[in-house]
């Protein structure tokens, strides 16, 4: 592509590109701006992107940066200049080690790697990504939901790994698009070049990769409300071993008048959050029941609450449930087709307790 300019005159004058001094240099823009990675993708110009990770640490080396979108898909990117020598062949294996490492990673891993990275490097904004997520979704159940189907995507292998670069060689663009059209995850190289311009820099970004025009509805993340049948039919469809647990879990909260049900709206799990609100407009997601067959313990949902002393009983008993030790620091859960109905009166009663010892707290 080339950028012309107007002179005072009248004439054009060809803008040539500057080049980039360092590797870094490109990693800090990206950081600063991760708006660019969607720049020349045209089919959902109102997605969100946010940085989530910085030289995040795996066992082959360290991601230069980790990013997560609005569509609840997890962007690996790896930084090259033109100048180095991995950038036509290497590259392509290094970022695919890498999200291989990342497909494993659980909605925790993900919210304790942007806890770090915006706790120690991005130091000017929220110290949690919960709360960024919060700060740009509205409220956390969205954020948990976003962190729990981006997850789930890792799973599946839907996962964007993505080459940026001041130039793409030819033989770079071709590995790009032979891998992208017969993968099921996305590989994408992006060259971006930077310009000089009187207030400052133009950045022309521009993405090669066989699908990255054309992305199918599916990598985008519409909102959708669930309810109680739809919610049933597709863990039916999902997991109908979970379906009388969940059943009976959802028929007890909802007769219980101390307790308040919600449905989640992710664009592809369902869920059912049971709550207890107390005082004015105060509440506390209490657990979620998912339509991948989980039950999540959700005391990290509301961080103004998460070290509360009401919840140390309860997470003893969801530890011992699961055979997981969590923290306040650290939710989660497993299966509800794992739970017998002995652990369904377990549970049950703990969640009463809880109840109890928040209304004790707060004189409800």
């Amino acid at each position: 592509m080339k950028i012309l300019s107007e002179r005072p005159d009248g004439t054009l004058e060809l803008l040539d590109p500057e080049p980039f001094p360092l590797e870094i240099h490109l990693q800090e823009l990206l950081e600063t701006h991760p708006s660019l990675v969607l720049a020349d993708l045209v089919e959902d110009p109102d997605r969100q992107i946010w940085t989530i990770g910085w030289e995040v640490g795996v066992e082959a080396g360290s991601i230069d940066l980790l990013l997560l979108d609005s569509s609840a898909r997890v962007w690996v990117v790896e930084t090259k200049l033109a100048t180095n020598p991995e950038i036509k062949k290497q590259v392509v294996g290094q970022v695919l080690g890498y999200a291989s490492y990342v497909a494993e990673w659980t909605s925790e891993d993900l919210e304790r790697i942007g806890d770090t990275y915006l706790s120690t490097r991005a130091t000017d904004g929220p110290n949690s990504l919960v709360e960024l997520l919060v700060g740009e979704l509205g409220d956390e159940e969205q954020a948990q939901e976003l962190l729990e189907e981006a997850a789930d995507r890792l799973t599946r292998g839907d996962i964007t790994a993505l080459i940026v670069v001041d130039e793409i060689p030819k033989e770079l663009r071709r590995l790009v698009e032979w891998v992208n059209s017969n993968a099921t995850f996305e590989l994408l190289a992006l060259k971006i070049e930077a310009i000089p311009h009187a207030r400052g820099r133009l950045f022309i970004p521009t993405v090669v990769g066989a699908t990255a025009m054309a992305r199918s509805a599916a990598s985008r993340r519409p909102s959708r409300q669930w309810d109680e049948e739809s919610f049933f039919a597709e863990l039916d469809r999902n997991a109908p071993e979970a379906v009388p647990v969940a059943r009976r879990l959802f028929d007890w909260a909802r007769a219980n008048d101390r307790l308040e049900i919600s449905y989640g709206s992710g664009a592809e799990l369902g869920s059912v959050i049971v709550s207890n609100r107390f005082g004015d407009d105060d509440w506390v997601p209490i657990f979620s029941l998912w339509t991948d067959d989980r039950m999540m313990g959700t005391w990290t949902w509301r961080s103004e609450h998460r070290h509360e002393p009401w919840w140390v009983r309860y997470i003893d008993t969801l530890s011992e449930l699961s055979g997981r030790q969590f923290t306040p620091e650290v939710g989660g859960g497993f299966p509800m087709s794992s739970m017998s109905d002995q652990d369904v009166d377990t549970l049950q009663g703990a969640v009463l307790e809880l109840v109890d010892r928040i209304d004790t707290a707060t004189g409800g």
